[in-house]
C-alpha cells in the first residue's frame, strides 16, 4: 500500500485540530514510525513505510492546558466520536469519513497500578480534557526523552510553509515499548510489530553511536525490573526463527519491497541492531 497524501492531510487535521495540547502529546504506534523518517538523523528507506489508518496519541494522563478540550476541538474540526468497551469512562476514538482519509484517533495512557482497583472495579481508562485514554502498561516507556519532528508542505503535510512541530518517541524508546508489548499483542499484530522494529533499526543504522546514547537516557529512567524484562524478551524473540518472523517475512514481501528480508535476516537486523543501540543486559548496571 502506498504512502498516500490523504493519510498524511488527514493526521495534518488532527495536528491542527489539537495543537494547543501539542506540547503535552506523543504520537506513537505505526504512525510514529513514519514520522520518525521525518527526522535528520533518519537515513532513507528504499521501500516504503508500513502503513496504519489509525492514529495513537499519548498523553501522561492529566493536562495543564487552558481552554477548549480536547474533544470539542476534534469534534469542531470534523471528527465522530466513537465509544467502544465496558469501561466507566468508555473508551473514546475519533474518525474522520473515508472521504477524508478514513482516519481513527485514539489516545491512550500510562498504566500506574494494576488493571483494577480496590473495590475490584476496572482502572483501564482516564478521562483527560474531554477525551477518554486507554490506560497501558509500559507506556510510560514512549513518554521518555520524546524527540520532535516538523510537519509542513514540503514534506507533504499541509500545515503551511512553516509547518507545526510534533512529539514522537525516540527510535529507542519506540523499540524497547515494541520489545516489552510484543507477547501481549495479538497474534494477528505481532509479525507486523516485528517488522516495525526491523523497518526502525534500518532506518536509523547509520546513526547507532547517537542512538546508544539515547537508549541509556531511556533506561535510566526505566525501573531495573523492566530493564530485565525487556533485556530477557529481546533474547527470546530473536534468538531463533519462529512463526513470528516468518509472518514478518510475509508481509514484508507483500509489501512490494524490491529485496524483501527472509525471516533470518529480518531475525538478525533485530538481534544485532537491538544489540548495537542497548548493549548487553550487564551494561544497565
Amino acid at each position: 500500500m502506498p504512502d498516500s497524501s490523504q493519510d498524511r492531510t488527514a493526521l495534518a487535521r488532527v495536528v491542527r485540530a489539537l495543537h494547543p495540547y501539542l506540547v503535552e502529546l506523543v504520537f506513537v504506534g505505526g504512525w510514529a514510525h513514519r514520522l520518525l523518517a521525518l527526522h535528520e538523523l533518519a537515513g532513507a528507506l528504499d521501500f516504503q513505510p508500513l502503513m496504519t489508518s489509525d492514529a495513537d496519541i499519548a498523553t501522561e494522563g492529566r493536562s495543564r492546558v487552558q481552554g477548549s478540550s480536547m474533544r470539542d476541538l476534534l469534534r469542531q474540526n470534523g471528527f465522530t466520536e466513537e465509544l467502544s468497551g465496558d469501561e466507566r469512562p468508555p473508551v473514546t476514538g475519533y474518525r474522520l469519513g473515508e472521504e477524508e482519509g478514513a482516519l481513527y484517533v485514539e489516545f491512550l495512557a500510562p498504566q500506574a497500578g494494576g488493571p483494577t482497583r480496590r473495590d475490584g472495579s476496572s482502572d483501564a481508562t482516564i478521562e483527560v480534557a474531554g477525551i477518554t485514554a486507554q490506560k497501558l502498561k509500559y507506556l510510560e516507556v514512549l513518554l521518555t526523552e520524546p524527540w520532535r519532528v516538523r510537519l509542513n508542505d514540503a514534506n507533504g503535510f499541509p500545515l503551511g510553509e512553516d509547518g507545526i512541530s510534533i512529539k514522537v518517541p525516540n527510535p529507542p524508546a519506540y523499540l524497547m515499548h515494541k520489545v516489552l508489548v510484543l507477547r501481549d499483542r495479538r497474534s494477528g499484530k505481532q509479525p507486523k510489530d516485528v517488522l516495525y522494529i526491523h523497518d526502525t533499526i534500518l532506518m536509523f543504522s547509520n546513526a547507532f553511536d547517537e542512538l546508544h546514547v539515547q537508549a541509556k537516557l531511556v533506561a535510566k529512567s526505566m525501573h531495573p525490573r523492566w530493564m530485565r524484562t525487556f533485556h530477557d524478551r529481546r533474547a527470546e524473540f530473536f534468538g531463533r526463527l519462529d512463526d513470528r518472523l516468518r509472518n514478518a517475512e510475509r508481509i514484508a514481501r507483500e509489501s512490494g519491497r524490491a529485496s524483501p528480508p527472509t525471516a533470518d535476516q529480518i531475525r538478525l537486523v533485530c538481534q544485532q541492531g537491538l544489540e548495537h543501540i542497548f548493549g548487553s543486559k550487564t551494561d544497565d548496571r
